[in-house]
């Protein structure tokens, strides 16, 4: 009860909006933060509106960050990709987070972090899920590159940390207990590889730029991701 008049006089719901609108358009560092206070609007705590107030005060000490368009690169009109997911993240429904990120030379251009729609199994089928939501995105981009004049002549760099989704991104003949189940609409992943629209590559999770759009990280490890 006291938690419910406490909130009534703080203007949540607001923030939260303000922050989404910011996560979504300047600032893919915070999505990840907005993407679990976001789930609390309907009935937020005392803990939601600390946990807001401390995203706010890292947006004031990090005013300065700003997205960069191309930057320094040997391959400016390049697209790459990262995806990852945290498996089982949410405490609540046991269901994983998928978060991409998109750039063009080395300049971010797409992101996201979002809660799966499918619950996970394991560690791999959630990482597969957050593969299938980034290859849906770069085949978009892919896309409308080719209709400004800017086609792709390579298959587009989708790496992950997770061996198990490159496998099973690469060949049907991966399938096993742990992934028989996955419904044939994810599979469609496959296909845009076979065609060489997507290149699957591995690169360890300390290197995984999607990182910070799915988890918590320490302060360094948080710093160095969003400054790449």
């Amino acid at each position: 009860p006291r938690d419910i008049t406490f909130m009534r006089s703080v203007p949540y719901q607001r923030a939260v909006g303000t922050l989404m609108h910011m996560s979504v358009f300047t600032r893919p560092d915070i999505a990840k933060a907005v993407q679990l206070v976001a789930q609390y609007m309907a009935n937020p705590g005392r803990a939601h509106w600390t946990a807001v107030k401390h995203i706010l005060a890292y947006l004031k000490g990090t005013k300065s960050l700003r997205l960069t368009l191309g930057g320094k690169t040997s391959e400016p009109g390049r697209v790459l990709a990262y995806s990852d997911a945290d498996h089982a993240s949410a405490v609540d429904h046991a269901r994983s987070t998928s978060g991409f990120a998109i750039f063009i030379g080395s300049g971010s251009v797409s992101w996201s972090a979002k809660k799966q729609t499918t619950t996970a199994l394991s560690t791999g089928e959630a990482e597969y899920y957050a593969a299938v939501h980034a290859g849906r995105e770069i085949m978009w981009l892919r896309q409308l590159l080719a209709d400004i004049g800017y086609p792709q002549p390579d298959g587009t760099v989708l790496r992950s940390d997770s061996t198990s989704a490159l496998k099973n991104m690469k060949s049907s003949d991966e399938i096993s207990n742990r992934t028989k189940h996955i419904r044939i609409a994810y599979h469609w992943l496959r296909e845009a590889v076979e065609a060489q629209y997507i290149s699957p590559d591995f690169v360890p999770g300390t290197e995984n730029t999607a990182d910070v759009l799915t988890k918590g990280l320490d302060g360094a490890d948080h710093s160095r991701h969003t400054r790449n």
